[in-house]
């Protein structure tokens, strides 16, 4: 169930996809039972084109529990070719190869 402060934000589970190369593992189990019991309270940001960079695990134990639509922020790539997929820990990584030698 996704938090009703966040319902404007339902997108279709089905419209988004996991980031290719995710440096992330993690315990989607664990993701699913708080989701399971507290709901979705914050979005998962992904870009235009439903590649997901932030919000991973949340999107994969929200499938496994059969969930139709989730939250999602919206983002543009902006012109490095980078995400801030891990702001918070400092940690970016590229979107797309870089062809190419400067």
């Amino acid at each position: 169930m996704i938090s009703e402060d966040l319902e404007p934000l339902a997108t279709p589970i089905a419209d988004l996809r996991e980031l290719p190369g995710n440096p992330r593992v993690g315990d989607v189990g664990a993701v699913a039972r708080s989701l399971d019991q507290f709901g979705q309270r914050k979005p998962i940001v992904a870009l235009r084109d439903g590649t997901i960079i932030a919000g991973n695990h949340t999107w994969k134990a929200a499938n496994q529990l059969g969930w139709e639509k989730i939250a999602v922020v919206y983002v543009d790539d902006d012109a490095t070719g980078e995400t801030p997929t891990h702001a918070d820990t400092g940690d970016a990584f590229p979107l797309k190869e870089k062809s190419g030698a400067s």
